[in-house]
């Protein structure tokens, strides 16, 4: 039914000027123009608790995009997880490997 959730979806946004269609993995949806995983961790590093820190995005869908371009901007880093075209600073091909990479990363300190 793939074709036919995205054909739905792009009449959708087309229909309502405030909206975009956005396609990843075994996901369609429409999202706000306005608001997207980039603006929600931009607001969030804008409370106090998060002061003084760097964001690390890590994702492994198109709707992480918006995420990894923001916490660039901000001073972090995006991390990618698998294939495919991406803003992201690093990737790594499976989550088992950014797992390894963590605890690693983590024992050293």
């Amino acid at each position: 039914m793939e074709t036919e959730v995205r054909s739905k979806i792009e009449d959708m946004a087309t229909a309502h000027s405030g909206l975009k269609p956005v396609h990843g993995k075994m996901v369609s949806e429409l999202a706000s123009k306005d608001y997207n995983k980039g603006t929600a961790l931009i607001q969030l590093s804008n409370h106090p608790q998060f002061s003084n820190r760097t964001p690390v995005a890590i994702g492994d869908d198109t709707t992480d995009e918006d995420m990894f371009r923001a916490a660039r901007s901000i001073g972090g880093i995006g991390i990618k997880i698998g294939a495919g075209l991406t803003a992201a600073d690093y990737r790594f091909e499976t989550r088992a490997e950014l797992s390894d990479w963590l605890a690693e990363t983590l024992e050293v300190q």
